[in-house]
């Protein structure tokens, strides 16, 4: 195997976050190779074969960073009916116009990844794949793009889950006393931030607060720093508890850095592109979604930073991949749902016709489900190399 410069690439990309939240991070993708492939996104793309059949499909606005923990719940803005909670896609940091192969082929690699993490034999695990690539193409051909609030097995019992759970539950998570001002301090998951760093947010939040229809509503009764996720932990993201209307309205927002997607052609700021890929891809997307800009000053230097502002709502959540949380059969009924999930967000396009078109030949399922296989060995050699980097250093 050629030397890949693995350990450089990966410390690079994430030289501008701090040293401290970077050490977080890669003891996370130490773990294991799948946890290697969440944390590090921008491999996969600067990997991509540009020139190769399997990159000859339709472009579109994509999710870039689909993988089995990259789906969940949410409530979506309806307009009939109320909001009413789905299960779909949830993570557009990536998002990006791209082909649509991308999106199905990094699937199918994380599908590989997780079998092989719950002691697959490797025909159960390529039957996996072949099901997944299956049921994504009979989607497409359908040519006919829903939304899933009903499903079967761990993702029923997750939409079941998430439906119940109240506004209070969220609170009580983050707050301790739900008459609290203050959010509560977690170790690795919610922090203090320095007064100056809090102020500045404060100041452009509260700007973003006075031009809403209820400035009141959103009034800011307290920041905190936000560590979540894999591949982006390290950003700065902040937690803002706000006033609400009426007792235990209280709402949280979650104010999170967007740095340019790994691969971009956009000209505006990161933030516009992830929420413009969202409200495509998860339609009907949640109710608030706002973007923000914050200028940090550094040794002199004035650095402007994207934000995307949401709401952290008590339906949101997700399956998580391991031994602990899900088993064969739940597998095997994820990768049917995600197949079809995934198929229904790329149809919510106005390149319809040029997508049943190429859904229509078989060719690609076998280009895409030969990459990912040979493209899960260079994961697992990669995240040995950044392992023992890991360990050697520390």
């Amino acid at each position: 195997m050629s030397f890949r410069n693995i350990c450089q690439r990966i410390e690079q990309f994430n030289s501008e976050r701090p040293v401290e939240l970077q050490k977080i991070k890669y003891d996370k993708m130490k773990k294991d190779p799948f946890s290697f492939f969440r944390g590090s996104c921008h491999l996969f793309h600067e990997d991509w074969p540009v020139d190769a059949k399997i990159n000859r499909a339709p472009e579109l606005f994509i999710c870039g960073d689909l993988h089995l923990e990259n789906f969940g719940t949410y409530k979506g803005a309806d307009t009939f009916g109320g909001r009413q909670v789905y299960f779909g896609i949830n993570d557009f940091d990536e998002g990006m116009y791209a082909s649509l192969t991308r999106d199905i082929t990094r699937l199918a690699v994380s599908v590989l990844l997780v079998g092989e993490m719950l002691e697959l034999e490797k025909v159960d695990r390529f039957a996996l794949v072949t099901n997944l690539l299956h049921n994504y193409r009979q989607t497409l051909l359908t040519g006919h793009r829903q939304n899933l609030r009903e499903a079967q097995g761990i993702v029923r019992d997750l939409l079941m889950k998430s439906t119940n759970r109240s506004r209070l539950d969220l609170l009580k998570k983050y707050l301790g006393d739900v008459n609290s001002d203050q959010l509560q301090e977690k170790e690795d998951k919610i922090l203090t931030i320095a007064d100056s760093q809090r102020e500045l947010v404060l100041a452009v939040y509260s700007d973003w607060a006075k031009q809403q229809s209820k400035p009141d509503f959103y009034e800011c009764l307290d920041i905190k720093q936000r560590l979540a996720g894999l591949g982006s932990l390290g950003v700065d993201r902040y937690l803002l508890l706000i006033a609400g209307k009426g007792k235990h309205q209280r709402y949280l927002l979650d104010l999170k850095e967007q740095p340019a997607a790994s691969t971009s052609l956009w000209s505006n700021s990161s933030a516009q592109q992830v929420l413009m890929v969202q409200s495509l891809r998860q339609s009907p997307a949640p109710a608030l979604l706002g973007e923000l800009s914050i200028a940090f000053s550094a040794s002199r230097a004035i650095n402007q930073k994207s934000f995307t502002l949401r709401e952290l709502q008590p339906s949101q959540d997700k399956i998580t991949c391991d031994a602990e949380n899900i088993n064969r059969h739940d597998l095997q009924q994820l990768v049917q749902t995600v197949g079809q999930v995934t198929a229904w967000s790329h149809l919510q396009t106005d390149k319809l016709s040029e997508i049943l078109n190429y859904a229509a030949g078989e060719e690609w399922c076998s280009i895409i489900l030969e990459y990912a296989t040979e493209y899960v060995q260079q994961v697992k050699a990669d995240h040995q190399e950044f392992r023992l980097r890991q360990e050697f250093c520390h």
